[in-house]
């Protein structure tokens, strides 16, 4: 084949240096490569993106306070001073019993830390009532749920237990680094309560509120003062804290009569507990919970590690336990309490060292019958979900390095095209560590989305490097100009799709959130790629890796050659090649230890260099004659020690040129201090000894530097020859077997090539009806098939576990709920499919409570046994609920460990003014409801109300008596729910007093009507004397949603998705019948879907008008990046049709992969109308142009094709934990991609054909040059070099 006749100079191009620089270019993609080792190994691994989001919660706690007091004396004003910040989008808030919850939702992307503090002087401004503690202003935060929970349960009291909790387990795991907080939960909290009798009271005259100011004076720890004695200063100090409880009861409260009146004449003084608000069970055992929480920026797999070691202890430290509990075993401590017995006593030293090491972890250290046992630890699933993705892209991966090699038959360039997909993979953590990106399963499935994706820049270029070499190209030319002729269509086809993402900045909600790692890691591999495509690939191609070619080649070392001997067995070739690596690997490491003695020579010759000048000057007086150092400089310039030489592995490894260069320094600075006169050298003697030093120091330093060099190439030179060597060995051994497959897959190619033609022209000479039917079957897709696929905000991810809301009726004691929660558990835990279960029954109030806790409420943690599906959990969960279906008053709603801030799929807000209007029709909303397919667990958060006793004071009564009535509403109150009067220390402990009256005088109404209201009167005054008492119920809490009191239904979803079960949703309601200024919406869930799809569907349309730029600015056309656009429906028609088939509802992983998609499924249109317009302006016909093209770079489309879809299979088969996130994504792309790629090559011709056939004619630069001959053919594929 003829060359052009106008000679190309690679010499000239940009690329040229990818031939003449290979070792540049290696060391760049080295030191590519540790970067991002180093920093793959310092980023942190999370279960999703970090979430920031917009949302502020003010909580105010009153406790003993009403919901409708706490709506108007704490919500209201906090409505009124909040609801004025800018960027706010919702205010509501959450009145219930004791508890105010104000919500500020503000927009995305909004600085929060401004708000915070915006809000905090808001609230600053404002008064609340005496009694209610100062607001608290809580973030939420996914990570701010545990890391890790554990249950602590033992044979010692509930005391001693949550003792234990906070004293010794607390501040042990609290100095572990990146551990933020430790919360103790359960057990009970040790009290001293003084029980006043109210009878004794009456009859003694004694106010309450006189003795706790006793107690409190009673009790005093404080300073006072100093005093100095001669050379002597005293500390003076009043120590007369109480040291017992018979110290408390013997204080003297009152004298009457000369007689003393004690504590304990009119009380009992016991060691007694708090109130309870919570109480926590593992496997149906009381227990101690341990939540642990994380910091903001730590590693949850990291610190999860290390607080199991710091437990449970280390692998060897578990073994070491395990051998002293061994039956026989004697000489060790005891198992259960970790105290060594008699025969440890007689260890030595080092024994006992040991001893204390390999029992240093808490679990070894708990007292006797005490064990803790763990209960849920996010890093477990994390570590699962991380290694799934990492073996989803691996296998990925391998698949389209087989793709590539099926069809290029080539095992060298298929290693070449292949060192793409590691190289730019761990190129792209460098870039995700800098930017703050995390390692979690959306960042993953973005590096495992583009595995199959990173070599198509690569197949491009090869492809273009071996048809300039069929035209006649030498190796260097043929890859420079290959390289250079397609590297800005390499550069456009990457720019599609990395210009989808850059929409992320429009895309709001928890999409913007997920998206933006995925956008992250995409680019940044694509862009490694690219790099990877147009400078790596082109160096590795230069290089000949077997026999000499004909013509000029590239410099290169005949260390990465590895000669073939034709007609010898499959495995003396394997053995041959395997020895001479081996060989080639001895070689590289003598070589490196040659280097090594040859620097430490250099090095002795340098600091003697002195030494051996002025010698030689002595030996031989001829100035110009080389000297004895000269002639060292010689040898250690040379490329050799001994009788090994450098070029054996690559040219100058063994070269060292300081002495050289120190001689050259030293003589020129000899000859600048030499010249001049006398005074002149004085002055220049010092300045002249400071170069000499640095010209030294410069001589040892290029010795060390050239030494790191020689060990880098030698070492990167060592591992591509044993990646060649294993790559050769492989085609040698497979060769045999493996050439009836491929020769079968090659006919079948060929088939495909030779069916296409006919099917092509046929469909050109039918091209209405062919596009006809194209747009007849995109609009049955969109307009009938479209509205019959579900729609979602995320795919519901199951993690083993799941969790019973359990809810009984407001004003339950916490004692009978947990008496009720107690009988389920254990009918939980006998079923077969279950692991354990955790029961927490109440709250308490802090950051992590759910607003609808309580004393009436509890949940149960079900953990089920590993290997079992969704279908099991689904069994599980239908038998639990049918077995409690009848239970009264209670509610069983279930819920799974959340990874957003959404606790309930379905939220229906119910707005109107009047609470017992509002009541009523929630709970009508609440009937319709349930009667909707797919809903289940409907409840309404305005239930049965909290039962009060009202207390009603008579104004002129109160005044007839003299009494103030804020005075008798406190003597109530401290009567009836107590104050702590002072603190009893024990040692750093500090234990409350609490002063109230003993059970019997307060165990109901009747007795609350008793209480005597002036205690220092002459006549008692019960309280019934001034007051009404009444029984009544209030509401069970008031919630505002824009300031408008709003009931809240909330339910779950079963066998339907979210958009379908919305619609039976508005339809039901539709049907009820709404009082005057009463209205609903459904919020949370389905408002996030709106908006986050909504976003997505611009970023989309934002997302093909930029891949239209790119290609308009590329083809200087307007009409044929339309044509190339029209791939994009193409794609919809497999995307709607798969979705509805595989019963895939729409959601923001299924927007990803579109807009993923829209970058890729351009990539083949305009590779075949590229080269329709190639050969139309070699003068071709436009039928036989668009013939010819097709059959042309059939091959080239199926290849990229097939790589990203079956890279992409693994993941889209959807096993593994987090696979319900990943699979819909993945499915998309494969569907879409394969679809468009099918009508590509029929539709997009007819397009050309009918729309984009006429084009100018291009005048080229040169008419004498013959037109470039087409692609090569099947037979022509043959490898760049053997």
């Amino acid at each position: 084949m003829s060359k052009p006749s106008v000679r190309f100079r690679p010499e000239s191009s940009f690329y040229a240096f990818t031939v003449r620089r290979p070792v540049a270019i290696l060391m760049v993609v080295m030191a590519v490569v540790v970067f991002g080792i180093v920093s793959y190994q310092r980023l942190a691994l999370t279960l999703m993106p970090d979430m920031s989001y917009p949302t502020l919660t003010v909580r105010t706690v009153y406790p003993g306070t009403a919901p409708e007091e706490i709506e108007n004396i704490v919500s209201r004003p906090l409505e009124q001073a909040l609801g004025i910040i800018p960027n706010l989008v919702a205010l509501s808030s959450i009145s219930k019993a004791g508890q105010s919850d104000v919500i500020l939702e503000f927009q995305w992307k909004t600085d929060m830390t401004a708000v915070a503090q915006e809000v905090r002087e808001k609230i600053d401004r404002i008064r609340f009532p005496e009694g209610s503690e100062r607001p608290l202003l809580l973030h939420y935060d996914p990570s701010m749920d545990p890391i890790m929970r554990l249950g602590l349960t033992g044979p010692q009291s509930l005391y001693d237990l949550r003792y234990l909790a906070e004293n010794d387990l607390k501040r042990r795991l609290e100095t572990i680094p990146g551990v933020a907080a430790i919360k103790v939960k359960g057990g009970l909290e040790e009290e001293f309560l003084v029980a006043l009798d109210e009878s004794r009271l009456a009859a003694l005259r004694l106010d309450i509120t006189q003795i706790g100011q006793r107690l409190q004076q009673g009790n005093v720890n404080m300073p006072g003062g100093n005093l100095r004695e001669g050379q002597t200063e005293y500390l003076i100090r009043t120590l007369n804290e109480f040291r017992t409880v018979d110290e408390i009861g013997d204080l003297i409260v009152s004298r009457q009569g000369n007689v003393d009146v004690r504590l304990r004449d009119i009380a009992t003084v016991t060691r007694f507990h708090k109130d309870r608000e919570i109480i926590t069970r593992v496997n149906g055992r009381e227990s101690i919970e341990i939540e642990i929480f994380k910091e903001a920026d730590a590693n949850v797999v990291a610190i999860a590690a290390t607080l199991r070691e710091t437990i449970f202890g280390t692998p060897a430290q578990q073994a070491y336990v395990a051998g002293l509990n061994a039956p026989g075993t004697s000489g060790g401590p005891d198992a259960a309490t970790g105290k060594a017995p008699r025969q440890t006593r007689r260890m030595s030293a080092m024994e006992m060292v040991t001893h204390r090491q390999m029992t240093d972890f808490l679990a070894q250290q708990l007292p006797e019958g005490a064990a803790l046992e763990l209960l849920a630890d996010q890093s477990v699933f994390i570590s699962k979900s991380i290694d799934e993705v990492e073996s989803n892209a691996v296998a990925g991966g391998v698949i389209a390095v087989v793709v590539i090699f099926l069809f290029l038959r080539s095992l060298s360039q298929t290693v070449i095209i292949s060192l793409a997909i590691p190289v730019s993979i761990v190129a792209t953590f460098a870039p995700m560590y800098m930017s703050g990106a995390t390692l979690n399963i959306i960042s993953l499935g973005g590096l495992a989305l583009g595995v199959g994706m990173l070599v198509d820049n690569g197949i491009v270029v090869l492809e273009s490097i071996f048809r300039c070499k069929e035209e006649g190209d030498d190796l260097v030319t043929a890859v420079v100009r290959g390289t250079e002729e397609v590297g800005m269509a390499v550069v456009a086809s990457t720019l599609t799709t990395v210009a989808v993402f850059l929409p992320i900045v429009f895309v709001e909600g928890v999409a913007g959130q997920v998206f933006g790692d995925m956008a992250l890691t995409v680019v940044f591999s694509l862009i490694a790629s690219l790099f990877a495509a147009l400078f790596l690939i082109p160096m590795l191609a230069s290089r000949q890796f077997g026999s000499d070619p004909a013509g000029p080649r590239a410099p290169a070392s005949d260390y990465l050659r590895f000669s073939d001997v034709p007609g010898t067995h499959a495995v003396v070739r394997a053995a041959r090649l395997l020895a001479t690596s081996a060989g080639r690997t001895a070689l590289a490491l003598t070589l490196i230890a040659a280097a090594s003695l040859k620097a430490v020579a250099v090095l002795l010759l340098l600091v003697a260099s002195p030494l051996l000048a002025a010698f030689g000057r002595h030996r031989s007086p001829d100035a110009s004659a080389p000297n004895l150092f000269h002639r060292l400089a010689g040898w250690a310039s040379h490329d050799a020690f001994w009788r090994l030489e450098g070029r054996q592995v690559w040219p100058g490894l063994l070269s060292f040129s300081a002495a050289n260069g120190l001689a050259a320094g030293a003589a020129g600075l000899w000859s600048w201090w030499a010249a001049g006169h006398l005074a002149g050298r004085a002055l220049r003697l010092v300045p002249a000894l400071v170069a000499l030093a640095f010209i030294f120091i410069r001589s040892g330093l290029s010795v060390a530097l050239r030494l790191a060099a020689t060990v880098v190439q030698a070492t990167g030179l060592m591992l591509i020859q044993a990646l060649l060597a294993v790559a050769r060995t492989l085609s040698a051994l497979l060769a045999p077997g493996g050439t009836l497959f491929l020769d079968g897959f090659e006919r079948s190619f060929r088939f495909l090539q030779d069916a296409y033609r006919p099917l092509l022209r046929t469909a050109l000479a039918h091209r209405g009806t062919v596009l006809a039917s194209a747009v007849l079957l995109l609009a049955g897709c969109i307009y009938f098939v479209l509205p019959r696929v579900g729609k979602e905000l995320i795919p519901q991810v199951r993690q083993g576990e799941f969790n019973f809301e359990l809810t009984l009726p407001i004003g339950t004691p916490l004692e009978r709920t947990a008496e009720i929660a107690a009988r389920i558990d254990a009918v939980v835990r006998e079923q077969p499919e279950v692991e354990r279960t955790s029961l927490t029954v109440g709250s308490e109030p802090g950051a992590t409570t759910t607003r609808e806790a309580g004393e009436h409420t509890a949940q149960l943690v079900v953990k089920m046994k590993t290997g079992l599906g969704a279908a099991d959990e689904g069994v599980l969960v239908d038998r639990i609920r049918e077995r409690f279906s009848d239970e009264p008053e209670l509610e069983l709603e279930l819920s799974y460990p959340a990874l957003f801030s959404f606790k309930n799929p379905i939220e229906v807000e119910i707005r109107g003014h009047d609470l017992e209007a509002l009541k009523q029709t929630s709970r009508a909303a609440e009937t319709a409801m349930a009667g909707v397919l797919g809903v289940v667990d409907v409840r309404s958060t305005l239930q049965t109300g909290h039962p009060e006793i009202q207390v009603v004071y008579n104004r002129d009564r109160l005044t007839e008596y003299g009494l103030n009535l804020r005075t008798v509403a406190d003597l109530v109150r401290s009567k009836v729910q107590g104050r702590i009067a002072t603190e009893f220390r024990r040692e750093d402990q500090m234990i409350d007093i609490v002063v109230r009256l003993r059970e019997e005088d307060r165990l109901g109404i009747e007795e609350l009507r008793g209480l005597i209201i002036n205690p220092n009167g002459a006549v008692p005054i019960p309280l019934s004397a001034i007051a009404d008492l009444t029984v009544s119920e209030g509401p069970s809490e008031i919630r505002r949603v824009n300031q408008q009191r709003t009931a809240l239904i909330t339910a779950n979803l079963r066998d339907t998705d979210l958009a379908t079960a919305s619609a039976g949703i508005v339809e039901a309601l539709q049907a009820v019948e709404f009082p005057s200024g009463f209205s609903f919406n459904l919020a949370r869930q389905n408002s996030e879907m709106k908006t986050s799809l909504d976003s997505l569907l611009l970023a989309f349309a934002l997302a093909l008008f930029l891949v239209y730029i790119v290609m308009a600015s590329q083809f200087e056309s307007l009409v044929q990046p339309l044509l190339i656009m029209m791939t994009v429906p193409l794609a919809l028609i497999g995307v709607i049709l798969a979705l509805w088939v595989l019963g895939v509802p729409i959601s923001i992983m299924v927007f990803l992969g579109l807009i993923i998609l829209a970058g890729i499924v351009v990539n083949n249109a305009i590779v075949l109308i590229d080269y329709i317009n190639t050969l139309r302006d070699r003068g071709m016909d436009l039928t036989a142009a668009i013939v010819e093209a097709g059959r042309a770079r059939l091959r080239p489309i199926f290849m990229t094709t097939l790589t990203t879809v079956l890279g992409l299979a693994p993941m889209a088969l959807g096993f593994g934990e987090g696979a319900e996130i990943r699979a819909p994504m993945a499915i998309t792309v494969i569907v879409g991609l394969t679809s468009s790629t099918l009508l590509t090559l029929v539709v997009i011709p007819l397009l050309y054909f009918q729309f984009g056939g006429r084009r100018r004619q291009v005048i080229p630069e040169d008419l004498s040059t013959p037109p470039t001959p087409p692609s090569p053919t099947v037979a022509q594929l043959e490898p760049v070099a053997r």
